[in-house]
C-alpha cells in the first residue's frame, strides 16, 4: 500500500559517468531517436519492468482504499487515519538514507525480487487476518520493503532504456501510477463491498508475487545489478574504493549520497529549493481538502469529481511530457511548469466555486506531473550508477523531511489564515522561491539541462 511520491529520484548514463552513447536492448544506438511511450515499450527489458509496475500498482491502489475502509470501520477516528499516513512517511525520512547504502552494495535485481516477495507475504498474512492490530505493522514493514525497491528500480532504469528514452520511461512510469491511482477508489471500493477487505489485501499480495515473477525474467545489465569499481563524480578514489570494497566503512558509504549531492551544483540547488518549499507545501494538501469539504461544502459526489479531474489531469500531464521528451528541455520544462502550477494556486484568492474547480484541479494535476517528469529525469541523468541508491534515498529524505516537520502545524495555519488564503499564499511563496532560485548559479545551470 505504498504511495509513490518521490518528486525526484534519478541519473545519467552519459555525461555524469563519461560513458558512450546509450544503446537499446540489442545494442543499437538510440541517440537522436524520438522517444515516446511506444518506442520505450518496444524495449523488451523495460516492457517487463513496466508490466511488473502495472501489476503491483493496481494491487497497491486497491489495497490503499481497503486499508482506509478497515481503519474507519474499526475506529471512526481521524487520528487513526493520520497514524496510518505517519507510518508510511516516517520510514522514508529516517531509514531511507541507510537503506540506500545497501541498494548500492547488493545485487539490485535480487533486491527487487526480495522486496516484492516480502511485501507479498505480508499482505497475504493480512488477507488471512484483516484486523487493525495486524494492519499497522504490516503497513510499516511493507513501507520499509518499498524503500529498498524504489531506489533499486530507479537505479536500473537508465541502463535499460538509455539516455534518449529516459524522460519517456519516467513519464510512462508516472502516468501508470496516476492511472492506477484513479482506478483504486472506484474498483477497490467495489471489491471491498462485494468481497471484503481481506480479499482485496489478498489481491495486493498476489500482485506483488506476480511482479516478482516478472522481474525474474528481466535481463538486467551487470553494470546496473552490481555497480562496483566506478568512481562517482564528487567522491575521491579512496571513497569509491571504500564504497565498493569488501571492508567498506558503512559510515563512509552513508555520507556518500549527501557528499555527491553537495558536489553537484544542479542537484544541490534542487534539494535546497524543494526542501525549503516543502516547509509550506504540506499546507496545500490540508488546505485543499478543507476548502472543498468545509469552506464551500462540496457533497461527496462533487468532491470525488474534483479529485477525479485532478487525477485525469495528472495522467494527461505525464503522457504529454513523456511523449514529448525528445522535443522538450528538462530544466526549463520543469522550472516553468512549477511556476505555472503554483501560479494557479493564486486563483484561490478569488474563492473559485464548483463550476470551475474540475477544470482548475485538472490543470493542477497536469502541471504537477508535467514538471515532475522532467525533474525526475534530471536526477537520473546527473547521478552515476554506483551511487544511485544512496543519492535517491538521501534526496527523498531531505526533500520530505522538512515537510513532515510542518505537517502537525498545518491544521492550525489553515484555521488561522483560511483555506483559500493559505492556498493562495502557498502559490505566491512557491513562485517567488523558484524565480529567486533561478537567479543563482545552480538555478542557471538547471535551466541549461537538456
Amino acid at each position: 500500500m505504498e504511495t509513490e511520491r518521490h518528486p525526484v529520484s534519478p541519473a545519467e548514463t552519459g555525461g555524469a559517468t563519461g560513458s558512450a552513447a546509450p544503446t537499446g536492448p540489442v545494442g543499437k544506438s538510440v541517440t537522436g531517436a524520438k522517444a515516446t511511450f511506444a518506442t520505450v515499450l518496444r524495449n523488451p527489458r523495460y516492457l517487463l519492468l513496466w508490466l511488473a509496475q502495472l501489476i503491483s500498482d493496481l494491487g497497491d491502489a486497491f489495497a490503499a482504499i481497503a486499508a482506509l475502509i478497515l481503519v474507519t470501520d474499526f475506529t471512526r477516528s481521524a487520528v487513526a487515519i493520520s497514524a496510518l499516513m505517519f507510518l508510511q512517511l516516517v520510514p522514508m525520512v529516517v531509514a531511507g538514507p541507510i537503506i540506500g547504502v545497501f541498494v548500492d552494495r547488493w545485487d539490485r535485481k535480487k533486491i527487487l525480487i526480495a522486496s516484492d516477495v516480502v511485501r507479498g507475504l505480508l499482505w497475504l498474512a493480512l488477507a488471512l487476518h484483516p484486523t487493525l492490530a495486524a494492519l499497522y505493522p504490516a503497513v510499516f514493514v511493507s513501507t520499509l520493503a518499498s524503500l529498498f525497491f524504489r531506489p533499486a528500480r530507479g537505479a536500473i532504469i537508465p541502463e535499460l532504456v538509455g539516455d534518449e528514452q529516459m524522460q519517456a520511461a519516467v513519464g510512462l512510469a508516472q502516468s501508470t501510477t496516476q492511472f492506477t491511482g484513479l482506478l483504486g477508489p472506484i474498483v477497490g471500493g467495489a471489491l471491498v463491498g462485494f468481497f471484503g477487505t481481506g480479499a482485496v489485501f489478498g489481491i495486493n499480495a498476489a500482485s506483488f508475487l506476480a511482479s516478482a515473477l516478472v522481474i525474474v525474467f528481466i535481463a538486467i545489465p551487470e553494470a546496473a545489478r552490481f555497480p562496483k569499481g566506478r568512481q562517482a563524480k564528487g567522491t575521491s578514489g579512496a571513497e569509491t574504493a571504500a564504497a565498493t570494497g569488501p571492508r567498506s566503512s558503512f559510515r563512509s558509504e552513508l555520507g556518500t549520497g549527501l557528499r555527491f549531492i553537495r558536489s553537484d551544483v544542479v542537484l544541490w540547488f534542487l534539494i535546497i529549493l524543494f526542501g525549503c518549499f516543502g516547509l509550506v507545501a504540506q499546507l496545500a494538501g490540508v488546505a485543499a481538502i478543507d476548502y472543498l469539504r468545509n469552506t464551500i461544502a462540496l457533497s461527496p459526489g462533487r468532491f470525488g469529481l474534483v479529485m477525479t479531474a485532478e487525477g485525469l489531469g495528472a495522467v494527461l500531464g505525464a503522457v504529454i511530457t513523456g511523449n514529448l521528451a525528445g522535443r522538450l528541455r528538462s530544466g526549463p520544462t520543469a522550472a516553468w511548469g512549477f511556476v505555472a502550477l503554483l501560479g494557479l494556486f493564486g486563483l484561490f484568492f478569488l474563492h473559485p466555486g464548483f463550476a470551475v474547480l474540475p477544470l482548475l484541479f485538472g490543470l493542477i494535476g497536469m502541471l504537477e506531473t508535467g514538471f515532475n517528469v522532467p525533474l525526475t529525469s534530471v536526477f537520473y541523468r546527473r547521478t552515476p550508477p554506483e551511487v544511485r541508491g544512496r543519492v535517491f534515498s538521501v534526496a527523498n529524505s531531505l526533500m520530505n523531511g522538512l515537510g513532515l516537520g510542518t505537517l502537525p502545524l498545518a491544521g492550525f495555519v489553515v484555521a488561522w489564515l483560511g483555506s483559500a488564503a493559505t492556498l493562495g499564499w502557498v502559490g505566491v511563496i512557491g513562485v517567488a522561491t523558484m524565480l529567486l532560485g533561478l537567479t543563482t548559479r545552480g538555478g542557471k545551470a538547471f535551466l541549461r539541462e537538456r
